[in-house]
């Protein structure tokens, strides 16, 4: 909220004392500068005013430039004794007059000199400038002793809702501008502490003040704002993220690598056939076979001692289609005196015929037989079998014995 502020300086005699450095004087002259300019800077409607109380003249009327002020606090020298109590009630009326009523009013009070009022007429000041809702800030220095006691009485007095403040510095304690700059002072109404005063007032423009640098002050509001942004969408982002694999987490994991189909898809894969095909690539990549040719699992040993000797020669026959069909009509076909047969390869495939042939071969079964775990090839209903086996091919045995016979010739 914007604020009218009276500076009150202390311009007596004991102004000239060399305690602070240079003197009391100067080293107030320099704390004014740094308040007045951190109060117009506070807030683009303050406004500060100046006035002494030794001659209780008002130097500078409530304005929002800081040239009069430093000028006219350079002009100031030591001359009397201080009246504060006719200081702050004229203080008072410059506020009372001041133009914009809706300002809060406060007055900033330099002592460095001796109070001559006694602790009950200030108290009752207090309470006056109290009730027309006046706060004051008092800074005390080089007199400590004489008016700590008097000034805190009329703090107590005048204090609404921690709004006035009193800081007392005593001699030797440094520079008079860095206290005040440490203190609750600087920024008004128990804002923090430090040069510049406004607290948070300019953390919207990075710490800049807009009045000084507009230009500067918009470009940081604008950067922070974009930064601001990007944060909380960053923060939205994994939020998504994390409720899609959420949604994902419950899809059945396949127990053998298989085609991925609609059915088996998670929850909303359907209508993301990009998605679909990169989850079959990677369930190709771990398999190590085609999604669409599935590795059929390892059959499990049959139990041949409950099969009958048909059902061993079934079985037999079936496991050794694939991979030895082509050998063993190789071997038959050299047994028989022709010609060896090529090499099965990938592009010559045993045709239908030839695994016929083998099919109807007495001794391709006897040699398969006998290698099975715990047959016997002597037992007599495998050799019955085989012996029917070879009654029902005969003829076929005899047209090979003829082949063998013109060919031999």
């Amino acid at each position: 909220m914007p604020e009218a502020t009276i500076v009150c300086l202390d311009d007596s005699e004991y102004m000239r004392n060399g305690d602070f450095s240079p003197t009391r004087l100067a080293a107030q002259k320099d704390a004014c500068n740094m308040l007045c300019g951190s109060k117009i800077r506070e807030h683009p409607e303050n406004s500060v005013g100046l006035m002494t109380m030794a001659q209780r003249r008002v130097l500078v009327t409530l304005a929002s430039d800081q040239g009069p002020l430093l000028a006219a606090a350079h002009n100031v020298q030591p001359k009397g004794q201080i009246d504060f109590m006719s200081a702050v009630q004229v203080a008072q009326l410059v506020l009372k007059h001041r133009q914009a009523k809706q300002h809060r009013q406060r007055i900033v009070v330099f002592i460095g000199s001796p109070i001559d009022a006694d602790e009950a007429q200030m108290i009752k000041l207090g309470k006056k400038l109290k009730k027309s809702n006046i706060s004051i800030d008092v800074v005390s220095f080089g007199e400590e002793d004489a008016n700590t006691k008097k000034l805190e009485a009329f703090i107590d007095a005048v204090n609404k809702e921690d709004s006035s403040h009193l800081l007392v510095v005593p001699a030797g304690a440094g520079n008079l501008s860095d206290s005040l700059a440490s203190s609750a002072i600087i920024g008004g109404s128990g804002a923090g502490a430090g040069i510049g005063g406004g607290g948070n007032d300019f953390a919207e423009y990075g710490g800049i003040d807009p009045s000084a640098d507009p230009e500067l002050a918009m470009a940081l509001r604008i950067s922070l704002e974009e930064e601001r942004q990007r944060q909380q969408q960053q923060q939205q982002q994994p939020g998504s993220e994390d409720q899609a694999m959420d949604t994902g987490a419950d899809a059945p994991t396949p127990a053998a690598p298989s085609a991925v189909s609609s059915s088996q898809a998670p929850a909303g894969m359907e209508d993301d056939p990009e998605l679909a095909a990169a989850l079959a690539m990677s369930m190709q990549d771990q398999s190590g076979t085609s999604s669409s040719q599935p590795a059929a699992a390892p059959p499990a040993e049959p139990d041949f001692a409950s099969m009958t000797e048909e059902e061993q020669l079934e079985y037999a026959l079936r496991m050794s289609m694939p991979a030895e069909s082509a050998p063993a009509a190789m071997d038959s076909s050299a047994d028989a005196g022709g010609e060896p047969a090529a090499p099965a390869t990938e592009e010559s495939a045993a045709t239908p015929a030839d695994q016929a042939q083998v099919a109807q071969d007495p001794e391709f079964y006897a040699n398969l037989v006998s290698g099975l775990p715990g047959v016997d090839i002597n037992d007599p209903a495998i050799q019955e079998a085989l012996r029917s086996l070879q009654s029902a091919s005969g003829g076929n045995g005899e047209e090979k014995k003829d082949d063998k016979k013109d060919t031999s010739k």
